[in-house]
């Protein structure tokens, strides 16, 4: 697959995460498919479906924008915008109606066409904060 075919299937996974299109990241995805974001061993492909599902399901007005995409042989790196109001139950946590935007960054790695390898890095503490789970750091006593 060429450079830009990369760059657009990975355009394509992130516009299919955004509204939980599971068949189509199913379909542009390999069979040993895995999620790799900080520490663990990652997370394989019926449990990331899963887990977008989720979280759209409790993320309402979710958008992510492609602010930079950049492809080199196989690989592929996304810097991007992520917003969204934390109006359902995710990860255990409740609801708080508060909204938040952060940066992602993503390196994806593609095997015949198709996303094999997707590792990322985002402002979770950010994230977390906005939606009103954690405090502000400002808040914590010393």
């Amino acid at each position: 697959m060429s450079i830009e075919e990369n760059k657009k299937t990975v355009a394509l996974f992130f516009s299919a995460m955004k509204v939980a299109d599971v068949a189509t990241l199913d379909k542009i995805t390999t069979d040993d498919f895995a999620f790799m974001a900080g520490e663990g061993g990652g997370i394989k492909k019926p449990m990331f479906l899963d887990m977008i599902k989720n979280t759209i399901d409790a993320i309402s007005n979710h958008t992510n924008r492609i602010d930079d995409i950049v492809a080199e042989g196989n690989k592929v790196a996304v810097r991007m915008t992520v917003t969204g109001t934390l109006s359902g139950e995710w990860m255990g946590f409740k609801p708080t109606g508060k909204s938040f935007e952060i940066n992602e960054y993503f390196f994806l790695t593609l095997k015949d066409g198709k996303i094999q390898d997707y590792r990322g890095i985002k402002d979770a503490l950010g994230q977390f904060q906005q939606m009103g789970i954690i405090p502000p750091l400002d808040e914590f006593k010393k």
